[in-house]
Order: C-alpha cells, then sequence, then structure tokens
C-alpha cells in the first residue's frame, strides 16, 4: 500500500512546526543555564541553505550556530551532513552540532 504524496505546503508546514519545536525545546534548556537566547525569524535570497544560515550569523553578529546533522554526507570517516560541513568550514562564528538519530528524522 503506497501512502499519498504529502503536498508540498504540507510539507512545508511540518518541517516549520518541527523547526519551532525544535528552537523552543533549545531555548527553554539554554534559558535554564542562563544564556542568552536570541530569536529571528528571516526570508534569505541566498543561493544555498548552508550561505543563508552563514550571511544571517554574520549579520546578526551571532556567536554561535547550533545546527542538527543526520551525518548522510559520508560513507565513512567525519560524518557531518553536506550543509553543516560548509557551515563549519566556512562560518566566522562557533559552529555546535547536534547529532540527530535517524528514528528522529520521521
Amino acid at each position: 500500500m503506497n501512502a499519498r504524496p504529502i503536498s508540498r505546503q504540507r510539507y512545508d508546514e511540518v518541517i516549520q512546526k518541527r523547526a519551532e519545536e525544535a528552537v523552543n525545546c533549545a531555548c527553554q534548556f539554554l534559558r535554564k543555564e542562563k544564556v542568552g537566547v536570541k530569536i529571528s525569524q528571516t526570508l534569505s535570497a541566498s543561493v544555498s541553505v548552508p550561505d543563508a544560515i552563514i550571511d544571517f550569523a554574520e549579520a546578526e553578529q551571532i556567536d554561535l550556530i547550533v545546527l542538527g546533522s543526520l551525518g548522510l554526507g559520508a560513507p565513512s570517516g567525519f560524518k557531518v551532513g553536506s550543509i553543516a560541513r560548509q557551515v563549519v568550514r566556512y562560518s566566522s562564528c562557533s559552529v555546535y552540532l547536534v547529532r540527530i538519530a535517524a528514528h528522529a528524522q520521521s
């Protein structure tokens, strides 16, 4: 039995909801640890996701970027996704990677 394909709009809504939940959870934890938190939403015209993240961090003078990584970019060795790898490599601020378990994807 094949599942009906999800519409692009519905997919975007699901992703947005999951992102908001993750950000809220992270902010609650950081506030408990007395870490200053700044939450922003932005639309980016950058060519790529890594560029959008890096451009935003530079424009907002962010000290730390926290990214989730599925580790799907390399078959062995340093298993970091291509977006995370590029942000780590080219960002002017520190980047903290959080490994996301495969079962958390669904």
